[in-house]
């Protein structure tokens, strides 16, 4: 028998509940998504980018931003760091051709927050702005690119 790599986190969890996995005929991919994502015991955890000054763009983003966006958005994280990536998948978006996810806030206020998973199930904040154009503009990528670049590189999960 053969271990699926499902969509859904609680289809994932009734495989896992139902199926004895070590004795699962399973690729190694496999083996290293159900060894990563499925350990209950360490949570995620959300880092904020902070500049050589000690400045935290996002922030200071969320600081200024009205309740409704920040009630969204640290609402968004805290599901994360409770129940990880799949806990938030109808809130975020791979930004193609690179290497950052984007939160996706709707509303009056279309706003998104930038950033990245790491090795460890941390999840670094790069920027946040409000989004007036269909398209992520260049800028606002270059913005996270250049933190990331200044974090210390791309040690992704």
């Amino acid at each position: 028998m053969t271990a699926l790599l499902l969509p859904s986190w609680e289809m994932v969890v009734v495989c896992i509940c139902t199926y004895d996995v070590s004795t699962c005929e399973l690729t190694s991919q496999e083996q290293k998504f159900l060894e990563y994502d499925m350990d209950m015991n360490q949570k995620w955890t959300v880092v904020y980018y902070t500049t050589e000054r000690g400045d935290i763009p996002v922030k200071e983003f969320l600081d200024e931003a009205k309740p409704t966006v920040k009630t969204k958005v640290l609402r968004i994280l805290m599901h994360c760091e409770e129940y990880g990536l799949q806990g938030i998948i109808p809130h975020i978006k791979k930004l193609t051709g690179t290497p950052l996810w984007e939160i996706r806030i709707s509303g009056t206020d279309s706003v998104r927050v930038l950033f990245m998973t790491q090795i460890g199930k941390r999840i670094l904040l790069l920027h946040a702005f409000y989004k007036k154009t269909q398209k992520t503009s260049a800028k606002e990528l270059h913005i996270a690119l250049f933190r990331l670049k200044d974090y210390g590189g791309d040690e992704r999960t």
